[in-house]
């Protein structure tokens, strides 16, 4: 017996559009009445895990930032995660050394070096899950999230505040 699914976001449950659609929608109530829990399992953090979701009747859990952070249907916190200093230093040195882009996911935020490559991520993924990305609508929600605060833009990621979680 099945107890539990999981899924992820982006080119699994979204479409093109950011959106769940309707087919979605109903095979995950029709899962959640057969008494089978489906959670969405996601790298992005929970208010942009959120914002499809919240377009939805639907109330699922969330295991959000690759596994730092677990809320449940209420958005209640059940666990969360944080690396130490050191390890985040050794790790972005890395980063930077192969010239790797990256973004840092904290308690106050996302930040990004380069919101144009946001861009070209999000492009291959629609394409990459065989859909014809919609430049100027991932443009906008790009823009959005910079607006809302949600995608903050730094010069360096050593600007980042250094209270954050």
């Amino acid at each position: 017996m099945i107890n539990l699914i999981a899924t992820d976001m982006d080119g699994t449950l979204l479409n093109a559009a950011h959106e769940i659609s309707e087919e979605n929608i109903q095979a995950i109530k029709y899962a959640q009445s057969l008494g089978i829990t489906v959670v969405i399992a996601t790298g992005r953090a929970f208010y942009e895990a959120n914002t499809p979701v919240n377009q939805t009747d639907l109330k699922v859990p969330y295991i959000c930032l690759n596994g730092a952070e677990v809320r449940d249907e209420s958005f209640n916190i059940m666990s969360t995660s944080n690396l130490n200093r050191e390890l985040i230093n050794r790790i972005t040195e890395e980063l930077n050394h192969e010239d790797v882009y990256y973004q840092v996911y904290t308690n106050l935020g996302i930040y990004t070096e380069n919101p144009q490559k946001d861009l070209d991520i999000y492009i291959d993924i629609a394409e990459r899950a065989g859909q014809t990305a919609d430049v100027e609508k991932i443009k906008q929600g790009i823009q959005k999230r910079i607006d809302n605060g949600t995608l903050k833009v730094v010069e360096n990621y050593d600007k980042i505040e250094k209270n954050t979680g």
